[in-house]
């Protein structure tokens, strides 16, 4: 039982989503620097009322980042998925799919850390 080319590819998708709700949060903040004139302050300077592209980028980055739960779930179940696959066929796993499993691993909880970190305050900023 080979999982399926679109298996694959929405695991390895849900895999690499952290990375992709962090960036349009981060491209949020440049454009309101560029809009604002300085680097936004959070508490003052609120992503809903700066206008320009960022009315436009912010309620996508909230859609894109409210999108993670989902993701993970579908990340957690494609790699049990794929184990039970694997093990029902050879009774043992590849070393490509443990490569894939420490990276899906690293990746998720590296993002989680990263926005708890918030070195620029940037999640401060775009959640306040």
């Amino acid at each position: 039982m080979e999982l399926s080319k679109y298996a694959k590819q929405i695991g390895m998708l849900s895999a690499l989503y952290p990375l992709l709700a962090i960036l349009p949060v981060y491209v949020t903040w440049v454009a309101a620097r560029f809009t604002l004139g300085y680097w936004p302050r959070p508490m003052f300077d609120d992503p809903k009322y700066i206008g320009g592209i960022v009315s436009f980028l912010d309620p996508l980055s909230s859609l894109i980042l409210s999108g993670a739960p989902l993701a993970l779930f579908f990340n957690i179940a494609l790699n049990v998925g794929g184990c039970i696959a694997y093990i029902r066929r050879d009774k043992s796993l590849p070393w490509n799919f443990w490569c894939f499993l420490a990276m899906s691993i690293t990746i998720w909880i590296g993002s989680f850390k990263f926005l708890q970190w918030d070195p620029l305050r940037v999640m401060e900023w775009f959640m306040d």
